[in-house]
């Protein structure tokens, strides 16, 4: 069934396939209060940080790029979180570039094989990713770039992969490690702006990843790229019908969720037409809801998690959102309305120069005075803005969706 077809019968119906029905959304909790990204942009991640054998959760925001962990007080049949920790590396809270569609996106894996789980997460403009290799210690190493096998920075844009050039698909990148083909080592999928998910085999080991750029590729599904509405799709490779092939289930920016049935054999995975496991979300920027109020279920820019959360063998569904509350009706001045285009003319100078300078120097920009000053100056605007505006405050929360019985 095409993706669209798909969506409109989910709409008319309420149903699709036994197979990928969920129940009714939960808005997760920790510490008896609504979990909240800072600036949206939920992006939920479930594992053992402390080593206690209790599944925690993670959370990546847009705010100031940044992580947190909610550790598992309760069990893993029955989740319960405490108040949120940052999630911090090389002995520092650790972020990440953000802008337009994605914060900090968190996965586990071991990319080096030393037995202990490593974090990942993708970033904005120019899309770079990062590791964050975990420590004998229980902490983490400071973040590096994950790198192609000719030295270059790894992302999801074109053949070039290089942010001068006319790549959208650089802008952004949503990682996820699976052995894709089936070699015993992780290759990735990224999801990026142009709404695609590109594979990058690894060409090395286990231990010893290389990820050979050159062979990028896209990921199809029906015979054609996958290409999910509005960009910045979250791709997670699972086994979501329980047939012991593995699938993908992938967030859309527009709020919906898709499943790709795997057809194919083990090592080469053929993907079947989209099925729609959570339509278009009615919450939003473009659509805020009264002050004081919470939508019905998660908001636009869709990451998400797929995991066992009750322990009944069945995959159940975490989806991080972007949803937005009016503003009180605080009415500007003339005077305030003149500031604002101001200033919103300033921020728009300074973004290009930081990103030109971005181009320029790559990862050691952020150690350059002028991006430093840059930076500054833009916090400042940034906070007068915020100061005149009568903006939609900004909401990211973790909904949680549990399989319906069979």
């Amino acid at each position: 069934m095409h993706a669209l077809a798909a969506a409109l019968v989910l709409l008319l119906t309420g149903s699709l396939d036994s197979r990928q029905e969920v129940g009714k959304p939960v808005r997760l909790e920790a510490d008896a209060k609504p979990i909240e990204a800072d600036l949206g942009h939920a992006a939920p991640f479930v594992h053992d940080m402390d080593g206690d054998g209790k599944r925690d959760l993670l959370v990546g925001q847009f705010g100031d790029g940044r992580l947190k962990i909610y550790r598992n007080i309760g069990t893993n049949s029955a989740p319960r979180f405490a108040a949120s920790t940052w999630f911090e590396a090389g002995g520092k809270v650790a972020h990440v570039a953000t802008g337009c569609c994605i914060g900090f996106t968190p996965q586990m894996a071991d990319l080096d094989g030393d037995g202990r789980d490593d974090l990942v997460t993708g970033s904005f403009m120019p899309g770079n990713l990062f590791l964050y290799r975990a420590l004998a210690n229980g902490g983490f190493a400071a973040g590096e770039m994950l790198k192609a096998a000719d030295g270059r920075n790894l992302n999801g844009g074109g053949p070039e992969y290089n942010v001068s050039e006319t790549d959208t698909g650089v802008l952004v990148s949503v990682p996820f490690l699976v052995d894709h083909d089936g070699d015993g080592d992780f290759d990735l999928l990224i999801g990026n702006l142009e709404g695609r998910v590109v594979f990058i085999p690894n060409e090395g080991t286990a231990k010893k990843p290389s990820f050979n750029a050159a062979k990028r590729r896209l990921i199809l599904a029906g015979g054609k790229p996958i290409e999910l509405p509005d960009g910045a799709p979250g791709p997670v490779a699972t086994d979501w019908d329980g047939d012991g092939r593995t699938d993908l289930v992938v967030g859309a920016a527009d709020g919906s969720v898709w499943w790709y049935r795997n057809a194919g054999k083990p090592g080469a995975p053929e993907y079947e037409d989209g099925v729609a496991i959570l339509p278009k979300s009615r919450a939003g920027l473009e659509r805020p809801v009264e002050p004081g109020a919470v939508p019905e279920g998660p908001g636009a820019r869709a990451k998400i998690c797929v995991t066992d959360w009750n322990g009944d063998g069945r995959m159940d569904l975490l989806v991080g959102d972007l949803w937005s509350e009016k503003a009180g009706p605080d009415a500007l001045t003339r005077e305030e309305n003149a500031r604002i285009e101001e200033l919103k003319k300033r921020r728009g100078e300074l973004t290009r120069e930081s990103s030109e300078l971005q181009a320029e120097l790559g990862e050691e920009a952020e150690k350059d005075s002028r991006f430093q000053r840059i930076q500054r100056i833009l916090s400042k605007v940034d906070q007068e803005l915020a100061a005149l505006e009568p903006m939609p405050v900004l909401h990211g929360s973790v909904w949680l969706f549990l399989r319906e019985p069979k």
